[in-house]
């Protein structure tokens, strides 16, 4: 097949967008398809590979917020116009489907719902409660929930990434019910093998816990609870370690929470890391927590949980989809700090727990590596095609 993969990330993952374009593209030039990367210019790679050509746009006029699609869109529209010319693509593969709300190819296209912000809008007083930028989120929410509710049913087939996000998508714009199908991110198992492995034989020093935390728009993803949990945790283990890996204009807020309750010393903001450079921090860290208020999925518990890392998420949205509690991760109810240093505790003085939930970890895994993704992926491609 001739395929068009349209990103907005690549070379700089800083979400699960990225990782999946990675994987994706790999994963099909490896197959022997012919792979036009379209992307902004700032995430182009530096490689050179048969049956791979790299088309850049500009960079997005909003590129440090959420809204960069919008301005993404209509330059790949631009771009594809162009490249539609010279090329007959089978279809079009987006990982992020709100970029192709202005595009209007030849080919079919098929687009990734990658979360259900949008979707699951609220009321003001709801993201008042959580967000010091409520006002202007709650704004930016109602428009993209408004251009989905007209523009997803464009696309050929809507991949939602996990069955939480399907279930929601369909329930909220019912027009694309037909449409929406589900099919898991992967995470490249073998790239942690030999984390894993070094884990086992030498398990990070109880003594000195590293708690670790990975991904942006941190209010969402719950930093503040997890600040607010940090005197409980630092109660029992005085010696732990927050580290809080990601980029986020909140993060000085972050500081200042910290500062208010007197645990700053335990915390280190590492700003965003490379994939290569987060394999360091993986490989240090005694439990992974990410206490999200919503989270489709949550692509950054599989990586921990690849690496041999326990993992804590709360229990909404997409996350007990990978998460179950007691099994193969810990749950603990939304909003909760006190339940979030119950579970660090727990993980960090019970050693046969650690051992338990990490051996169940690899063994769920199996679901969520790039042979399966991409099994369902060609099902979906056949499905296009055929219509």
């Amino acid at each position: 097949m001739n395929i068009c993969i349209v990103t907005q990330q690549f070379k700089n993952v800083i979400s699960g967008v990225g990782l999946h374009a990675n994987n994706l593209m790999h994963a099909l030039l490896n197959e022997g398809h012919t792979i036009t990367l379209l992307l902004p210019e700032d995430q182009a790679p530096l490689i050179s590979l048969p049956n791979l050509s790299i088309v850049t746009v500009r960079k997005p006029g909003f590129n440090q917020s959420q809204a960069r699609w919008l301005s993404l869109s209509f330059s790949f529209n631009a771009a594809l116009r162009k490249l539609e010319k010279v090329n007959k693509f089978d279809l079009i593969h987006f990982t992020d489907a709100r970029e192709s709300f202005f595009c209007d190819p030849s080919a079919p296209m098929l687009g990734h719902v990658n979360d259900t912000y949008s979707a699951e809008l609220k009321t003001p007083s709801e993201y008042r409660k959580h967000y010091p930028d409520w006002l202007t989120r709650w704004l930016y929410y109602s428009a993209v929930h408004f251009l989905e509710s007209q523009k997803l049913q464009r696309l050929k087939l809507i991949v939602a990434n996990s069955r939480f996000t399907a279930e929601t998508v369909t329930k909220t714009y019912p027009n694309t019910a037909s449409k929406v199908r589900h099919c898991y991110k992967s995470v490249d198992v073998e790239k942690y093998q030999k984390i894993r492995a070094n884990r086992e034989a030498a398990p990070p020093e109880p003594d000195y816990p590293v708690i670790l935390f990975v991904g942006s728009n941190m209010h969402r993803k719950g930093v503040p609870d997890l600040i607010k949990a940090a005197p409980g945790v630092l109660k029992d283990h005085p010696q732990a370690k927050f580290v809080i890996v990601g980029k986020d204009k909140s993060v000085d807020r972050m500081k200042a929470l910290c500062a208010d309750l007197k645990v700053t010393q335990n915390f280190e903001f590492a700003g965003w890391k490379s994939q290569a450079d987060l394999l360091d921090y993986y490989q240090q860290a005694t439990v992974f927590v990410m206490p999200s208020l919503t989270e489709a999925l949550g692509v950054t518990f599989l990586e921990a949980m690849a690496a041999g890392v326990p993992v804590i998420g709360t229990n909404v949205g997409g996350i007990p989809e990978i998460i179950q509690d007691g099994i193969n991760g810990l749950l603990v109810p939304v909003g909760s700090p006190d339940s979030i240093a119950t579970a660090i505790n727990r993980v960090l003085t019970d050693e046969s727990l650690r051992k338990q939930l990490t051996e169940n970890a690899g063994a769920m895994l199996e679901k969520f590596d790039v042979s399966s993704m991409m099994e369902c992926t060609f099902k979906l491609y056949r499905e296009v095609l055929h219509n």
